[in-house]
């Protein structure tokens, strides 16, 4: 093993760390009670990191972004901004498509 291939073990090796904590956090956050939570609320408390929040019950932890995700959620809002102005447009057009 070379030099480059330990240090870039040991960067693989922190980012799956990274990711496995947020697909920890979200998991919790999305199931482990047993009511449906419907609203998320996200607050920034440093650089990158994110507290999620619903119903008054905190995760724990922080939701750790980056761009490509915060791309995601643009997308994604993007999406249900459009699906409900579709569905607007059609109110009155002999009903939803």
């Amino acid at each position: 093993m070379t030099e480059f291939d330990l240090q870039r073990g040991n960067e693989l090796t922190e980012k799956m760390k990274e990711i496995s904590a947020n697909i920890s956090l979200l998991e919790n956050a999305l199931g482990t009670d047993k009511r449906t939570i419907g609203k998320f609320f996200f607050s920034c408390r440093e650089k990158n990191k994110i507290h999620i929040s619903g119903d008054s019950i905190f995760f724990g932890g922080h939701l750790t972004v980056d761009r490509e995700c915060m791309e995601l959620l643009k997308s994604h809002f993007e999406t249900k901004l459009n699906e409900a102005k579709k569905e607007f447009e059609s109110i009155g057009k002999g009903g939803a498509e």
